[in-house]
């Protein structure tokens, strides 16, 4: 969709009056400026579509006199119309590959075609199935020269492989999805079915970057009866699939076994607003894709220009050949002009559940065990950096916001929060200053995918950064050592309360620090099991040292008990280190415990320590 500025200038004019005709010839009446403008934005409309005869064949040859467009009910001038149609009037694909017509080939210096081959988790019947079938479609259906990404849309939207010519890739992709069982493994209980809605609004804003019109073939199933109407939804979707140039074509996996029934409505209102077609009651995962092949190979493009916009209001279309009642349109029901703010506070939920899509090297973060906080529950704190490049420009009192994720890897919400962060304005530093942030964030042994994702409030995309974390197991019973960590006490208030997720100990983010800059070394002893409930004494040695084995500072040994209720009990050493004595270089600060009938493993981490700024 473009954007056309129209500047209207109204202007006035006053005759003069001449008294000779000898003045007339020389003076030439000019017109009088006003100063007054009136401003008018026009957008321009680009609607996509295809044209079908009783037959169902594609229509080649419609022309623009042909058509007529009402918008919420009101005729429209159309202001240009391309046809894309080497397919010609090519007949509808049918369930079996012979009957069906062969691909069209397109142009070498032809935009491809793109589809997007999406697997909605939450509704799929048999998943190993329809991978199986889906697996026969690009030996049987897929021809050179389109491109094609695959998603699945579960507890996030995931883009399993980016826009691709290449079909092995494509069959490598659907094996490893066939076969992971973290895709398996989504929460598919839900009271409604929202987050399906969710979800596909998330891949239209996706799927707005790339130029041209796009094909999502959903391969889903029938919903849940939850009692709730989505017309809003629907309204939303149908007004994306004209902004983005984005038709889905449903097909209902239940063909592949027992039970179609005419396929769910949902799909098929969803195949209907947006300018697709629905395929049900087939054992021919293929035929909506070649459906939707066959589409995309004889398209049409109306362009028209709305002189009154009215933004985030979806506006109902109707798109019909006149006089031709032989003939059918297909085409989404409604179009939107999304205002800046929508389209912002949109890709923000976007990025939240497909981050991986808006990795910047703006951000990062590392994550650090700095404790236990009970039997099955590590204390970790997340340390977030931003770096900003000279290409922001930070007013100042600016808040940027901060949305960070810990999921599982099927891609369950483990814990969630959300900080404002005060950014520097540029013109304090020209070197665009770092700036750190902390939070903790309680979790259980396994493996997750952190992300962290920043909101600029002026900007278009959010920018962000996902990691795996692991954590180890915890041990079940005897002394464990955690650390040391390399940090800092924290000054600010609240920190360390539960509510508020504030960590009272912010971990050195790279273990680099300059010398003279406070650091300190936090070391944390705990007892795990019933049988060491009992309160016991221990000791804790410290030291610092050179790579090369030179001591550098020593601590005297720390006498701790060990004891209180809870099935772990800890005792957190904190030490502040001699940064005023310590010489630039690389140095490890080695830990280790012993108890009255126990010796830890030694510990060490290693930092690196820098000249005083200006040296």
């Amino acid at each position: 969709m473009r954007s056309v500025l129209l500047r209207l200038v109204l202007v006035g004019a006053c005759g003069l009056c001449l008294l000779g005709v000898s003045v007339a010839q020389e003076e030439r009446d000019e017109p009088l400026e006003l100063g007054i403008e009136e401003q008018v934005d026009v957008q321009l409309i680009l609607v996509d579509f295809i044209v079908l005869d009783q037959q169902g064949r594609v229509v080649p040859d419609v022309k623009l006199e042909e058509l007529m467009l009402k918008v919420d009910g009101t005729k429209r001038t159309i202001a240009s119309l391309d046809i894309d149609c080497p397919a010609g009037r090519a007949p509808d694909a049918r369930p079996t590959q012979a009957d069906s017509p062969p691909p069209v080939p397109r142009p070498d210096e032809a935009e491809p075609r793109r589809y997007v081959l999406a697997f909605d988790y939450d509704h799929m019947g048999d998943v190993a199935e329809t991978f199986d079938a889906a697996l026969q479609m690009i030996d049987r259906r897929i021809s050179d020269g389109d491109e094609h990404m695959i998603a699945s849309l579960g507890e996030v939207v995931r883009i399993e492989a980016p826009f691709t010519a290449e079909l092995d890739e494509l069959r490598w992709t659907l094996r490893r999805m066939r076969n992971d069982r973290d895709l398996y493994a989504g929460q598919r209980g839900r009271l409604t079915e929202m987050r399906f809605y969710q979800r596909l609004a998330s891949l239209f804003d996706l799927l707005e970057r790339w130029p041209g019109r796009k094909t999502i073939v959903l391969f889903s199933g029938g919903f849940i009866n939850d009692g709730f109407t989505y017309d809003d939804q629907y309204r939303k979707i149908a007004g994306m699939a004209t902004a983005t140039r984005t038709a889905v074509y449903p097909v209902d996996t239940a063909g592949l076994g027992v039970g179609g029934f005419g396929g769910p409505p949902h799909l098929r209102r969803l195949a209907n607003e947006t300018g697709g077609r629905m395929t049900a009651n087939t054992n021919d995962i293929g035929l909506g894709y070649a459906r939707a092949q066959r589409d995309a190979n004889c398209t049409y493009t109306l362009g028209y220009y709305d002189e009154a916009p009215r933004p985030d209001r979806n506006r109902r279309m109707k798109i019909k050949v006149k006089k031709r009642k032989d003939l059918r349109t297909v085409y989404p029901d409604y179009y939107v002009v999304r205002s800046e703010e929508e389209r912002r506070e949109s890709l923000q939920l976007t990025a939240s559940m497909a981050p991986h899509m808006f990795e910047s090297d703006v951000i990062d973060f590392r994550s650090f065990v700095v404790g236990a906080a009970s039997a099955d529950t590590w204390r970790t704190v997340l340390g977030v950096e931003i770096r900003l490049g000279t290409d922001h420009d930070v007013e100042s009192g600016e808040l940027w916001q901060l949305d960070g994720f810990l999921r599982k890897p099927n891609g369950t919400i483990v814990h969630e929060f959300r900080r404002a962060i005060e950014m520097p304005p540029s013109s304090t530093d020209s070197r665009n200053p770092r700036v750190q942030l902390f939070h903790e964030v309680p979790a259980g042994p396994g493996q997750y995918a952190m992300s962290v994702i920043l909101s600029d409030p002026a900007g278009q995309t959010p920018m962000a950064a996902t990691k795996p974390v692991t954590l180890a197991k915890m041990p079940r019973s005897g002394p464990f050592l955690i650390g040391p960590v390399l940090g800092r006490r924290s000054n600010l208030p609240g920190a360390g309360a539960k509510n508020r997720g504030l960590p009272a100990f912010e971990p050195l983010i790279e273990p680099v620090t300059r010398q003279g800059v406070e650091l300190d070394a936090l070391t944390v002893l705990c007892v795990a099991g019933e049988e060491n409930r009992a309160a016991s004494q221990a000791k804790i040695a410290r030291s610092v040292a050179t790579l090369d084995g030179v001591d550098a500072q020593q601590f005297d040994a720390a006498s701790v008990t060990l004891g209180g209720k809870g099935a772990v009990r800890c005792h957190e050493q904190l030490d502040a280190l001699a940064m005023t004595e310590l010489i630039p270089g690389s140095y490890e600060i080695n830990v280790s415990a012993e108890g009255e009938d126990y010796v830890t493993e030694p510990s060490a981490t290693e930092f690196t320590i820098t000249a005083p700024a200006g040296r």
